[in-house]
């Protein structure tokens, strides 16, 4: 089996942060695995995914079961060519935006809430001193890759 990192180099998958490996499926003697490959948005490697689907040969037969699971991973590989991560099924996608458009959006939501003179103060300090700092110190952080880390500001 090739490794991931090989793959990556031959481009036989999609660059960028989405990266993936399709999905197979993989039908062992014992146990019946869809396994694909797909980018880890923080340690911006790929990482193998696999999903137990022995169930579908005992209950339908291994011919059906073979249909339908042809069926589950076209349905997979779509899912994952348009950007679907299963890192974030539970979690917000929006979470991959840079600070500047999560603050941008922050920003206009606080205006509906508060007075003038409180949103001055807002924009100062969140658009000249901490969005200098972001672009400074850490220009290509998201706002999940933002949470993880532990930053102090000076």
């Amino acid at each position: 089996m090739q490794k991931p990192k090989q793959i990556l180099e031959r481009n036989e998958i999609i660059n960028g942060l989405f990266a993936y490996k399709p999905a197979v499926l993989k039908e062992y003697t014992d146990c019946w695995y869809i396994e694909y490959y797909v980018m880890h948005p923080v340690a911006k490697e790929l990482t193998r995914k696999r999903q137990k689907v022995t169930s579908y040969k005992s209950k339908y037969g291994v011919r059906e079961a073979r249909n339908m699971l042809r069926v589950i991973v076209n349905r997979l590989n779509i899912r994952l060519e348009q950007g679907w991560s299963p890192f974030f099924e539970h979690e917000d996608g929006r979470l991959l935006e840079t600070v500047p458009m999560v603050t941008e959006k922050f920003l206009n939501e606080k205006t509906k809430e508060l007075r003038p003179a409180s949103m001055r103060s807002y924009k100062s300090i969140v658009g000249k001193d901490f969005l200098t700092w972001v672009a400074k110190n850490y220009p290509t952080v998201t706002v999940l890759i933002f949470s993880v880390l532990q930053i102090t500001y000076k």
